[in-house]
């Protein structure tokens, strides 16, 4: 796949979490919750149900700064806008991407992760894990 085209598939992303809710998931209540941290890549959503991330060469992981994300999912890094909304989180469709060469494993986590954030619709803190769902509360 070109770079261009790698980067127009990066353009519909998505997100990973790292833990299921319990009843105790804090809402997180504004950004600063997710703001400030480096969060780990743990583990994500896949056709087969949840996985755990693999690292290989990669960093996995994911920051937030006022309005602006940066996501390493094991290969490249991408980059963008997200809103967040009291425990309500939005990924801008539109990122730019540094595309790097890899193994096929971390390539297809990469992709995977990245298409889930177009399913985040909330976000909660449990225990100090980052979790992110889709409208229905279950992880991605």
């Amino acid at each position: 796949m070109s770079a261009v085209a790698r980067q127009v598939a990066l353009g519909i992303i998505a997100s990973c979490c790292l833990a299921w809710p319990t009843a105790q998931a804090q809402e997180a209540p504004a950004a600063t919750s997710v703001e400030g941290q480096v969060w780990q890549l743990r583990e994500y959503l896949s056709a087969v149900g949840m996985r755990p991330a693999s690292a290989g060469a990669g960093n996995l992981y994911t920051l937030f700064d006022t309005g602006r994300f940066l996501i390493n999912a094991g290969c490249g890094t991408v980059q963008g806008r997200y809103w967040l909304d009291g425990a309500g989180m939005m990924f801008s469709p539109h990122v730019e991407a540094l595309v790097q060469d890899c193994p096929e494993l971390l390539r297809a986590q990469e992709e995977a992760v990245l298409d889930l954030l177009r399913r985040v619709d909330r976000v909660a803190i449990d225990e100090g894990e980052l979790v992110l769902m889709d409208q229905n509360a279950r992880r991605v």
